[in-house]
C-alpha cells in the first residue's frame, strides 16, 4: 500500500495491514534465523485476504 493511501484505510483495513505486516516480521526473522522454509509463506501473506492471514498467524503460533 502506498503511503498516502493509509489515511483513508478502514480500521478493519489497518489492523489486516498490520497483522499482515508482523507476519512478514515472522517470516524474515525466522529465515534469518536458520529457517529459510518460513519464506514459503512471503507469497501467501502478501497476497493473502484477512481470513487467509488469519489462518497463517494461527499456524505461526500468533494467535
Amino acid at each position: 500500500m502506498h503511503p498516502r493511501d493509509e489515511g483513508n484505510q478502514t480500521a478493519e483495513e489497518k489492523r489486516t495491514e498490520d497483522l499482515r505486516s508482523r507476519l512478514l516480521d515472522d517470516v524474515y526473522a525466522g529465515a534469518a534465523a536458520g529457517m529459510p522454509e518460513l519464506l514459503l509463506d512471503e507469497d501467501r501473506i502478501r497476497s493473502g485476504n484477512r481470513e487467509e492471514l488469519e489462518r497463517l498467524a494461527r499456524e505461526h503460533g500468533m494467535g
